[in-house]
């Protein structure tokens, strides 16, 4: 059972990049390789498996679950997101500010589920060492 646990474990942690890559060659494949649109595409797609990637590596490194943080994490980043886009147009389209939120959602936690994986690993060899 415990063998299962990790392993499902250490598939979601290294899913992100797996998911993004499968999504960006499907929609390649889709849409006649016009990369751009492919790449918008495997973004939006990819994000919510960072975002849980993200999740799974902090519960791992930490011993804790910090979903409440990650929620008032979102809730807090979408309005400075409404609240600057409202003040660079003058109007608010809940839309585009959604589309530019989850952008920055994929860049916040891709960057995120990178130094984390980092700081995972040279902690995990640091407590092997030091026994």
């Amino acid at each position: 059972m415990k063998d299962i646990l990790a392993s499902f474990v250490a598939i979601m942690i290294v899913m992100p990049f797996f998911s993004f890559f499968f999504m960006f060659t499907l929609a390649k494949i889709v849409f006649k390789r016009k990369g751009k649109r492919a790449f918008h595409l495997a973004v939006n797609g990819s994000t919510i498996f960072f975002i849980f990637a993200v999740h799974i590596l902090l519960q791992a490194i930490f011993q804790r679950s910090y979903i409440v943080e990650l929620l008032i994490f979102f809730i807090v980043t979408f309005m400075i997101g409404i609240v600057l886009y409202w003040k660079k147009t003058g109007d608010v389209s809940l839309q585009r500010t959604f589309k530019l939120y989850w952008k920055m959602q994929f860049l916040l936690f891709t960057t995120a589920y990178i130094g984390l994986f980092i700081y995972g690993i040279i902690h995990r060899v640091m407590i092997a060492f030091s026994s």
